[in-house]
């Protein structure tokens, strides 16, 4: 019997360090790639009835040495998504080399235009953000209180 609680304790021993390696090889991994890509984070959007418009904040860190563009964002909430600074639609939206970008009102953001439903508080959304040179990131962007913001 003695035997076999020591065989026990040394297989769930062994279990217990190679999760640990793999864990911490996996952190690793994750923490190059964010050094070197794009990273969004803070996203959110505003509660509004089917058929308004609501724009989308958020903030990119551009992690790595070569400046890109979001060029396009596309969503199954809204019947458009459209880049914009202040009141203008733009067609890119710079993303500098080694800088965090917050969008912000009045600034850069981007406009979901004749939402396809209603947008309640504590809901959530898809949006594809599209890049010239980075692959296309996915983001789920929860809706929150109006801001106010028109267009």
């Amino acid at each position: 019997m003695q035997l076999l609680n020591t065989a026990i304790i040394v297989s769930m021993r062994k279990r217990f360090l190679t999760l640990i390696l793999v864990s911490t090889l996996l952190t690793a991994c994750g923490a190059r790639s964010a050094e070197s890509g794009i990273e969004v984070h803070q996203a959110k959007t505003d509660a509004a009835a089917q058929g308004e418009d609501s724009p989308v904040y958020l903030a990119i860190d551009n992690h790595g040495s070569e400046t890109d563009q979001l060029t396009s964002v596309s969503t199954d909430a809204a019947e458009v998504a459209q880049l914009y600074n202040g009141r203008e639609a733009v067609d890119v939206i710079p993303v500098y080399a080694n800088t965090e970008f917050v969008f912000i009102p009045d600034g850069y953001h981007v406009m979901l235009v004749g939402l396809k439903q209603e947008l309640q508080v504590g809901n959530e959304i898809e949006v594809v953000l599209h890049f010239r040179d980075h692959e296309d990131i996915t983001i789920i962007v929860p809706v929150g209180e109006a801001t106010g913001h028109e267009h």
